[in-house]
């Protein structure tokens, strides 16, 4: 056995029990701990709003690949001149070539107001005068302008199609997404063929 020195310091320190801590220890723990979990909530969250604003993105790229592609297709094969449109408006209706049949495809509103997104829908109707078959093309679509979706001069000129998927330019609710403006606008220009 070694004989105990005095001018050595125990393991534990002198007068300590080698149990515990100090005050000042705990203190240190406490705020690395608390720096530890502010940065990992921070990260979280920042996370979070990436995700919904990367969701929200896709959601309006996605229901603006429908809108066009049914828009395209559609009034590619109608019959010029396109029925009861003559300017702006929100509804255009067309026959194709050797039918009698009327389509039409809308922007529906349930607020009655087409520049607010989040209550909208693109509807096609493959026959006018059948009630119940409107297909819902895209939600979450509103018009670009006030004065309608669809613009149509004369027929001899193509359909002007101002809208917007996603989140308007003014939305201070956010409803759809996160910070900042998401959405997709649709600025197309398009004319049945013949």
């Amino acid at each position: 056995m070694k004989p105990y020195h005095a001018d050595k310091p125990t393991v534990a320190g002198p007068g300590r029990r080698g149990r515990g801590f100090t005050l000042t220890e705990m203190m240190v723990a406490v705020a690395v701990s608390a720096l530890v979990i502010s940065g990992v909530l921070s990260v979280g969250l920042f996370v979070r709003k990436v995700y919904k604003a990367t969701a929200s993105q896709q959601l309006a790229l996605y229901n603006a690949k429908k809108a066009i592609e049914v828009l395209n297709r559609e009034i590619r094969r109608a019959q010029a001149p396109l029925l009861n449109l003559n300017g702006w408006g929100n509804r255009v209706e067309f026959r194709r070539f050797g039918e009698s049949t009327v389509r039409s495809l809308e922007l529906v509103s349930s607020d009655d107001d087409v520049t607010t997104p989040w209550d909208n829908s693109l509807v096609y109707d493959p026959n006018t005068a059948t009630s119940g078959d409107e297909v819902t093309i895209a939600e979450n679509i509103a018009a670009s302008t006030a004065q309608g979706a669809f613009n149509y001069a004369s027929g001899n000129r193509p359909l002007v199609v101002r809208m917007r998927a996603g989140d308007p330019v003014d939305d201070e609710a956010r409803q759809l997404t996160g910070p900042g403006v998401q959405g997709v606008e649709i600025n197309i220009t398009v004319g049945p063929r013949n």
